[in-house]
């Protein structure tokens, strides 16, 4: 029933066991993007076979960009827990977001 499911893009959760709203959310999400995925890779090896076969460039391929993008708010939450916990500087999560480190670096942190 799920590899069905994950064909047609459709959450398997009415034909299995009950879940919370919020991992019902999650399973949506995941098997949309699973059932995408095949139609995905055709495109991909068509787009590389026209790139590379009909315009001559062999050294180019096509590639997929955004579509895996995370909920901002989602990675703001992740990047907060992982600086206050001792995972990540704040340096770290300002380069990871494309800014500029600060020149006079982190504040030492609580524990």
């Amino acid at each position: 029933m799920r590899v069905i499911c994950s064909a047609f893009s459709i959450p398997p959760a009415p034909w299995i066991v009950d879940h919370s709203r919020a991992t019902a959310q999650t399973i949506q999400m995941t098997a949309a993007q699973e059932g995408i995925r095949p139609l995905k890779n055709w495109i991909k090896d068509a787009m590389d076979d026209i790139i590379q076969r009909l315009m001559g460039f062999g050294d180019l391929e096509f590639v997929w960009s955004g579509d895996d993008e995370i909920d901002p708010l989602e990675k703001a939450k992740e990047t907060e827990i992982l600086i206050s916990c001792g995972v990540k500087t704040r340096a770290e999560a300002r380069t990871e977001y494309g800014l500029d480190p600060t020149a006079e670096g982190d504040p030492p942190q609580l524990r």
